[in-house]
């Protein structure tokens, strides 16, 4: 019995295409790191940036998830061949015309930058060829780490990693947050977990709550400690930027803790509700739909949302701007990367 694609959907299609698209929501909202602490639109950019900032932790906890066990199905090398095919040549490629378009192309100060191969070199390697690119650093860090996690006894890995995310969570996330908050001054850099510049806790997290299951007790437990990390993140920031102002970042960044939180137990929600509506069937054709779109968001938006920084005149504190563009933008991402596709090159730059 043959079943349709749309069927044929897990939860992490559904990660996949709200993590994609809640990228685009933080980059529409640029606004943010605008701050002001009288007009109107810094607060709702603040709500805006706080609900969207658990993207770039999802789509790393995706992979903890669909690569973990790559060794089930193909060796290390196949592995390796198809992380370069699928990831590292779109990468180098859009970095690469990324570089022309802002350094040649669409220089900020009107003069073409005189750039050598080792400058384009460093562009590469650091994660700044396109400015939203920083993701794929640490993102090789964790395809490199894969193979060796692997290697663990697949009975003993969720004990395993889930030690390592507790510990991450009071070492790296718990002592530096409190440190910080009031003022302690105690050096946690020198005792915190360093691996993988700290972003392995995602996908490891990842894989604990996928294989794992959660009582109703555990779930509550869970949730409440995202939705307060939620409330922390927005207020916190809110108040603490007021107290200084500047934008407060407090409460921010990947690996702090109140985005952990919330980031853990958003993978946790969207496993939870998916096969609930999973039943909507306008809702699973979409995200069938859009699922082979996913990375092509990654990599174009940049473009898009430059030449509106450059060239539009759009006002892009409007909350109508930062609400409705993001899926303007997705539709408009979709049409162009069907016209690449249709080509050989096209389909190897922006692949499925």
């Amino acid at each position: 019995m043959r079943i349709s694609k749309e069927w044929a959907l897990n939860y992490l299609d559904l990660m996949s295409v709200s993590s994609a698209i809640m990228v685009t929501f933080l980059h529409a909202n640029n606004c943010f790191w605008i701050f002001s602490a009288t007009e109107r639109y810094w607060k709702s950019a603040n709500i805006i940036e706080s609900i969207f900032y658990c993207a770039v932790p999802l789509f790393f906890m995706i992979s903890g998830v669909t690569l973990m066990d790559y060794s089930k199905k193909y060796s290390t090398k196949t592995f390796v061949k198809k992380r370069m095919k699928k990831v590292m040549i779109p990468y180098v490629f859009w970095s690469l015309i990324g570089i022309f378009w802002t350094h040649y192309l669409f220089p900020w100060n009107g003069q073409k930058a005189v750039l050598s191969f080792k400058d384009i070199v460093a562009f590469l390697v650091n994660g700044n060829g396109i400015r939203y690119f920083w993701f794929f650093i640490p993102l090789f860090m964790i395809y490199i780490s894969i193979p060796f996690l692997t290697s663990i006894d697949e009975k003993k890995r969720i004990k395993i990693f889930s030690g390592y995310v507790v510990l991450y969570l009071l070492i790296n996330g718990l002592i530096p947050f409190f440190n910080s908050f009031f003022s302690l001054e105690w050096n946690t850099s020198s005792w915190a977990i360093p691996v993988m510049g700290g972003y392995l806790v995602y996908p490891l997290a990842g894989y604990v709550i996928h294989h794992s299951e959660f009582s109703k007790s555990q779930k509550r437990f869970i949730y409440c400690a995202g939705i307060i990390s939620l409330i922390v993140m927005i207020l916190g920031t809110y108040f603490s930027s007021i107290r200084i102002g500047a934008i407060s970042e407090l409460f921010r960044g990947d690996k702090n803790l109140p985005c952990l939180l919330y980031s853990f137990s958003s993978f946790l929600f969207i496993k939870d509700i998916f096969p609930k509506i999973k039943r909507i069937d306008w809702f699973r054709k979409g995200i069938a739909f859009f699922r082979s779109y996913t990375f092509s968001i990654y990599l174009l938006q940049f473009f898009i949302f430059d030449w509106i920084e450059r060239f539009s005149v759009v006002d892009q504190r409007s909350i109508l701007y930062r609400l409705y563009f993001p899926f303007v933008l997705c539709t408009f991402i979709v049409g162009i990367t069907k016209f690449i596709r249709l080509f050989s090159l096209g389909r190897l730059v922006l692949p499925k």
